[in-house]
Formats: structure tokens, C-alpha cells, sequence
């Protein structure tokens, strides 16, 4: 018996691929740094926070912690209402003062493997300075990706997010269109100029999605293929 293989067979055997990936997530399930008050916050704070990553995808062959960006300050555990064991809370030197410089973290990861990138869903939000009030106040909120296969950093800035009335907001950033290849990246997740006087900026988790690169996709298909005729055989 004759089989002709198509293009039409070979994108349809290879589409089952196509399906969005998980490359990382986690609700920053830590609770990191010592209980500090009063203007002491100004000044304290951990460099870094050591998080579970909910899920990691197997081509995700290692990922960080998160390192504060937060010049004079750090990740601080308030010991209030939103800085309990889902988040991390992000301290400033200086706070309302120089609201423009930014409060947030990076991580770095390294895959092994091309993926078009997805969506980033940033989960964040920001407080005063005793940790149990939610500022309702608004913020700009950045991205960036950069290292690996980039050859300059991709970031985009969602302008003034509006914490008004909620405690969070997640924010999804479309990164269609970016491709990366195995290497290591960092990723970094800011606000800055808060309106308003919102002191510390709170995270309450990050979401990075991609699917695979075409060029592996079409490997995988044709794999597939390749099994399938030599069963028949």
C-alpha cells in the first residue's frame, strides 16, 4: 500500500503542538525577610526571595528566585494583612519622596529549546507603609526580557494601572511576536510612578506561556509521521 505524505498531513499531524505551554507560574507562595516597622522599612529588606514554582516546564531546565529592584530597599516581611505567605512585598528607600524610581524583582530562566512566547500575567498591586492598607492609587507597571537570543531587551509599560477599590489587579502583557531560542533570560517586573503616594509595591504572582517554536514543531511532526509509516510497514 502507497502513503503520500502532504503538507496538509504534515501541519495537521504537527498542530497538536501548537497548544499554549506553561513555561512558569507561581503565586510567590513565600513569606520572606523579618518583621520590620515603623521608618526602619526605609532603609531594610532581603535582596532576595526564594519562591515555589508552581509549574515548570520541562524544557525550563532552571529558573532563580526573584531579586529586588528596589534601590535602598528590599523584600521586607510586614507581618500585615497583604504581606502574608502569597506575596512578596517590595520595599523602598525613601518611598513616596522618589515614587518614580522603580519597586519590583527580576528572575532569570534558561530553557533548552525555541518557543514563541505567549502572555506574561503579572499579578500586582500596592500599599502604604504599614502593610494593611491597600493604596487605591494608580501606577505604571513594566516588563522586560532580555539576554539569550535577544539581541536587545523586549518590555513594554502599561501606563498609570489603576489599583482603585482592589487589593490586586492582573495584568497580561501580549508577547506574540518574540521569539526566543535555548539560552538564559531575565525577566524583570516593575512599578514606578505611583501616583498618590503608594509606597510599596506588592506581587502576588507571574504567569509566562509560549508555544512551540514553528521550525520544532515541524520536527515533531514529522517525527510523528515517521513513526506512523513505520508501524504500518
Amino acid at each position: 500500500m502507497k502513503y503520500t505524505i502532504t503538507i496538509a498531513s504534515l501541519i495537521a499531524t504537527a498542530g497538536f503542538a501548537n497548544a499554549a505551554t506553561t513555561l512558569f507560574t507561581s503565586n510567590f507562595d513565600a513569606n520572606t525577610g523579618v518583621p520590620t516597622t515603623g521608618y526602619v522599612q526605609n532603609v531594610s529588606g532581603s535582596t532576595t526571595a526564594g519562591v515555589t514554582w508552581t509549574t515548570q516546564d520541562a524544557t525550563v531546565t532552571a529558573i532563580s528566585g526573584l531579586t529586588a529592584i528596589s534601590p535602598g530597599g528590599g523584600f521586607i516581611n510586614q507581618g500585615a494583612a497583604y504581606n502574608n505567605a502569597d506575596n512578596i512585598y517590595v520595599n523602598h528607600n525613601l518611598n513616596i519622596a522618589d515614587r518614580a524610581n522603580p519597586r519590583g524583582y527580576s528572575l532569570t530562566f534558561t530553557t533548552d529549546t525555541s518557543w514563541d512566547l505567549g502572555n506574561l500575567s503579572v499579578i500586582a498591586g500596592h500599599t502604604n507603609n504599614s502593610g494593611s492598607q491597600n493604596q487605591s492609587f494608580a501606577s505604571d507597571l513594566t516588563y522586560s526580557l532580555s539576554g539569550g537570543s535577544l539581541g536587545a531587551p523586549v518590555t513594554l509599560t502599561k501606563l498609570q494601572v489603576d489599583y482603585n477599590g482592589v487589593d490586586y489587579i492582573d495584568s497580561v502583557f501580549d508577547l506574540s511576536g518574540t521569539t526566543i531560542d535555548a539560552g538564559v533570560y531575565t525577566l524583570s517586573v516593575t512599578e514606578n510612578n505611583m501616583g498618590g503616594g503608594g509606597a510599596y509595591a506588592i506581587y502576588n504572582g507571574v504567569t509566562l506561556t509560549a508555544v512551540p517554536e514553528p521550525s520544532s514543531t515541524a520536527l515533531l511532526g514529522l517525527g510523528g509521521l515517521a513513526l506512523i509509516l513505520r508501524r504500518r510497514k
